[in-house]
């Protein structure tokens, strides 16, 4: 983040934890106190972040938004976490009222509520799934902070299940979530079906003459065709093409 000062209050962290230790002028790790769970809440609050005083489901509610990206919306995240805790109770399929008397939105809607007040999150009206609560986090890197606290198995679990739910909670008023499903396949570990997403997004912002936007997300999806995808390979090339014809750098374009 180009904040040195959190990074030193972070390692101060560690060592009122006993995580590290200064002997003879040479600093080690404890491995014990390294195996076991840190809690995120706790750094991130010695770091002087605004995320000081989180619970930990409050600290499981931002970790579960940030996978959404900047924007993300309060029923997706309750998606997440129920499916989180289906996973780790390895429970079988709950019934409709056993889902409907678990009070996870009003908790969910609570904690989120929490991050408003604290400048965290900002709701955010919009015409994108309306009905699903939708907030923004007011600094990027602070969503970026969070995602990186997931542990790898986690962060794929999640990407999965979020880019189902958008799924399957869209529909043709919605628009195209291309743009916004890519990056989760892509996290979700499935490189093909992200790459038609990166393809699809990028033909759209191109011909809305969103042509920055346009250049990376084709650019990616050329990226990520294999073989197997020379058509989705080819057809990236093509946006890219043209988008050099409207810079007027036509040895490019060729």
């Amino acid at each position: 983040s180009g904040r040195p000062g959190r990074a030193l209050a972070a390692l101060e962290a560690l060592h009122k934890r006993g995580a590290i230790s200064l002997r003879d002028g040479v600093w080690h790790l404890d491995d014990a106190i390294w195996q076991r769970e840190l809690p995120s809440s706790d750094l991130l609050a010695i770091r002087g972040s605004r995320l000081e005083g989180l619970d930990d489901f409050q600290m499981a509610v931002a970790t579960a938004s940030a996978v959404f990206g900047a924007h993300f919306w309060s029923g997706g995240v309750v998606a997440l976490l129920r499916g989180d805790a289906a996973e780790q109770e390895r429970k079988g399929a709950r019934t409709v009222d056993e889902l409907g008397r678990d009070k996870l939105p009003d908790r969910v809607g609570k904690a989120v509520q929490f991050l408003v007040d604290r400048g965290v999150v900002a709701a955010e009206p919009q015409a994108l799934l309306p009905s699903e609560n939708p907030h923004r986090f007011v600094e990027e890197a602070e969503c970026a902070s969070l995602l990186e606290l997931l542990e790898p198995a986690q962060r794929q679990r999640y990407s999965q299940q979020a880019a189902v739910w958008l799924q399957m909670v869209s529909n043709d008023r919605t628009g195209d979530l291309s743009e916004i499903l890519a990056p989760l396949w892509l996290l979700a570990g499935d490189r093909v079906h992200a790459a038609h997403l990166y393809l699809r997004a990028g033909m759209r912002a191109l011909d809305e003459y969103r042509n920055a936007t346009a250049k990376v997300l084709l650019e990616k999806a050329r990226e990520l065709a294999p073989q197997a995808l020379a058509h989705v390979h080819g057809e990236a090339v093509l946006g890219l093409g043209r988008l050099y014809e409207f810079d007027g750098q036509w040895a490019q374009a060729e």
